[in-house]
């Protein structure tokens, strides 16, 4: 069976359990399958883990796309706009009736998206491998949910 996985890191070096779940399930199903790995890889060094996963698994066809710089949220906004978001903050609360501490919700402070776009030149590797012809397309973790709709 020709498996295509999407996956938005590269399962090597093993520093997380994703990354070794991944290893793992490769290198003891590359002997069964045809499996295609396409991950983006945003610097050199990613380019050379990905030749380290390459020696790692050699039957599995590892496709590292670089993609330059990673789409990032900013994290600090400018003065103005700072000031900005704490005059309104102070104005919401002065102007919302009080609610009683323990009937407040904490809000998370670090809110996670995974629905960022897929750099376009990701997506072109996964279409020439999908043309190339695959009987299972996988797509790994949150972060490829996108692709659902392709």
């Amino acid at each position: 069976m020709r498996i295509l996985i999407a996956s938005p890191y590269l399962p090597w070096p093993l520093t997380t359990g994703g990354s070794a779940a991944q290893f793992s399930t490769l290198k003891c199903l590359e002997k069964d399958h045809q499996f295609t790995l396409v991950c983006p890889v945003f610097s050199n060094d990613g380019v050379a883990n990905a030749a380290e996963l390459q020696a790692q698994l050699p039957l599995v066809k590892i496709r590292a796309v670089f993609c330059g710089q990673p789409v990032t949220v900013p994290v600090k906004a400018s003065l103005m706009v700072s000031i900005a978001r704490r005059v309104v903050r102070h104005g919401r609360q002065w102007l919302t009736p009080s609610v009683p501490k323990n009937a407040e919700l904490d809000e998370p402070k670090n809110v996670y998206y995974p629905f960022l776009p897929l750099p376009p030149k990701y997506i072109d590797v996964l279409q020439d491998e999908i043309l190339k012809g695959v009987d299972l397309c996988q797509a790994e973790f949150a972060e490829m949910l996108p692709l659902g709709a392709w």
